[in-house]
């Protein structure tokens, strides 16, 4: 099996921003393992937002320990980063 690819664009208290590098299996398709991946490395927040293969933005709920509930749209507002 393919691992998953996908880079951290951002992270801070609230939130942990990923793209999707389109190789590999994606966020979408795999999105239980990287909740645990980003627990596993103390990178999940909890907001987890990311851009998909075809740059859309999306998120992914889950329950505060990382266990995946399902995807949502974000806002522009909830993914601008200033600085």
């Amino acid at each position: 099996m393919r691992r998953n690819d996908y880079s951290v664009e951002h992270i801070d208290e609230w939130r942990v921003i990923l793209r999707d590098s389109g190789d590999g299996v994606t966020i979408t398709n795999s999105a239980e393992a990287v909740l645990a991946s980003l627990r596993a490395t103390k990178q999940l927040r909890p907001r987890v937002f990311y851009y998909d293969s075809g740059g859309d933005p999306t998120e992914l709920y889950h329950d505060g320990e990382g266990a995946f509930r399902g995807f949502g749209t974000p806002s522009s507002k909830e993914l601008a980063v200033s600085g």
